[in-house]
């Protein structure tokens, strides 16, 4: 395991193209910009990948967009919605602090294998239909001033689901 802060990250030229072993990392506020340096560039043995309270300069999004095809598990904690734009093949158990509900339309394609999904989400409503996670099978959906009956329609195109936990705080 390696915890890296901001700190540690002065002058964005970390590599972890050495380190061909690491299996899990924890990195306490990358910038955004920085990630295409921190992970690694060869195939790696990296399966287990935190960020927590990554720096955010695109319109309040966090947009990943390196490819870990290795990852298993990946969490990231932050007060801003994240977007995704490339596939993670293995990956089984996703964590997301803050999601926007227009943003899980591609999660059948970036996700092929999730199984295990930690959400809170966001935003307005959307057509349910273009959202498929067929492989998802337990859910912890929180969700924040989202309607319930669109959470229930996003519940509803997850048939094969086991174990559900569920929590919506609407403001009044």
């Amino acid at each position: 395991n390696i915890y890296i802060t901001k700190a540690n990250t002065v002058g964005s030229h970390i590599s972890f193209d050495q380190i061909k072993n690491l299996k899990k990392l924890h990195l306490i506020q990358p910038a955004l910009d920085e990630y295409h340096i921190l992970f690694p560039t060869k195939p790696s043995q990296l399966t287990h990948l935190i960020l927590e309270n990554p720096e955010c300069n695109d319109n309040d999004r966090i947009i990943l967009i390196d490819e870990m095809e290795e990852l298993i598990e990946l969490n990231i904690i932050s007060e801003y919605s994240i977007q995704f734009r490339s596939q993670y093949p293995r990956l089984e158990k996703l964590i997301l602090s803050q999601i926007n509900l227009i943003d899980l339309i591609g999660f059948r394609t970036f996700f092929p294998n999730l199984h295990y999904l930690d959400i809170t989400l966001t935003g307005t409503d959307i057509d349910f239909d273009q959202i498929s996670i067929p492989l998802l099978t337990v859910l912890k959906l929180r969700s924040f001033n989202v309607q319930h009956d669109i959470c229930e329609n996003f519940l509803l195109n997850l048939p094969q689901l086991r174990e559900l936990y569920y929590s919506n705080e609407i403001d009044s």
